[in-house]
């Protein structure tokens, strides 16, 4: 079993198109059983 981690900072009004971008590339990952993107909101 393998897993790679990864952070990606955005601008906010960038987020949502970067989470399509990404987890539309992600659909066809062959062997790929689990692919998870959270939004996590930071203030200040």
């Amino acid at each position: 079993m393998y897993a790679l981690m990864a952070k990606f900072l955005t601008l906010p009004e960038t987020r949502d198109e970067f989470i399509q971008i990404v987890s539309a590339g992600a659909k066809d990952m062959a062997g790929c059983l689990s692919y998870v993107i959270a939004k996590i909101h930071f203030t200040g």
